[in-house]
């Protein structure tokens, strides 16, 4: 049975989504890959599907309405409107276990141990973020049977537009957008990920300088998820690894993707 993983982007980030496929198809098969997209043309699809599917795979164009309630919320720099559009993950998706990934990290290794995790009666598994008090909503193990049968979408829905208008009178300070949202309305209902599986690159200076406790562990040493939290540190940092991605298209990284799987079997 295929394990469900969902991304989202416009047309502005297919090179990061096609950057993330990748990563994920080396290290992982017999996956759906469901893409939530307003505008990205369907001709973009057929060179990652065509990869996809020679590795039991699948790419699944997901068009939301292009009048979507998120089309209206306000917006911040480093958020795109269609981070807002994994709230409607349980509309989409038909798995009960769904892998959400954002698009600017790139997959390190097989996520099959993610998959075995069991969230139990919690809305979902995450990482702690770096503050160590909210979840990063990087990489979110969703229990999709959970958000179907308690309609968390209308919960976050709803928030999101009681928090939105308070940050527009500027009385909410340091909204993070939708990460703020989800931890509004998950609360403690949410089960901790180990790091390994949402390593958040670009604290690196600050947490070695301020001696942030366990930073350097060794989860930090075979990361299951890089998640780069600036395209600047991506371009600066881990280039090399970043890069591979990025330059192994079509037909030599379905040799290399292929040669690794049979490695790894």
């Amino acid at each position: 049975m295929k394990k469900a993983i969902v991304l989202a982007g416009d047309c502005s980030y297919t090179s990061q989504l096609e950057t993330t496929i990748k990563s994920i198809l080396y290290h992982n098969r017999d996956l759906n890959i469901y893409i939530l997209n307003q505008d990205i043309m369907p001709d973009w699809f057929r060179k990652p599907r065509k990869i996809a599917r020679m590795l039991g795979s699948d790419i699944i164009d997901v068009k939301l309405p292009e009048q979507a309630v998120f089309q209206q919320w306000s917006k911040q720099d480093h958020i795109s409107a269609i981070a807002y559009a994994r709230y409607f993950i349980a509309d989409y998706v038909p798995e009960d276990k769904v892998l959400y990934l954002d698009s600017d990290l790139i997959v390190n290794d097989s996520l099959e141990g993610l998959f075995t995790i069991n969230p139990e009666d919690k809305w979902l598994a995450a990482v702690r973020d770096t503050e160590g008090v909210t979840f990063n909503t990087g990489v979110l193990l969703i229990n999709n049977a959970k958000w179907k049968q308690e309609n968390i979408k209308e919960l976050l829905i709803t928030q999101s537009i009681e928090t939105l208008k308070i940050v527009a009178e500027g009385r909410f300070k340091n909204f993070n957008g939708d990460q703020t949202i989800f931890n509004q309305v998950v609360k403690d209902n949410w089960l901790e990920l180990d790091r390994r599986f949402n390593l958040q690159v670009g604290h690196d200076v600050v947490a070695f300088y301020s001696n942030w406790p366990n930073f350097f562990d060794e989860s930090s040493y075979r990361p299951v998820v890089l998640h780069f939290l600036s395209h600047t540190f991506i371009m600066l940092s881990n280039q090399q690894k970043w890069r591979f991605y990025i330059m192994n298209i079509l037909g030599e990284s379905i040799k290399k993707m292929r040669l690794n799987h049979t490695m790894t079997q």
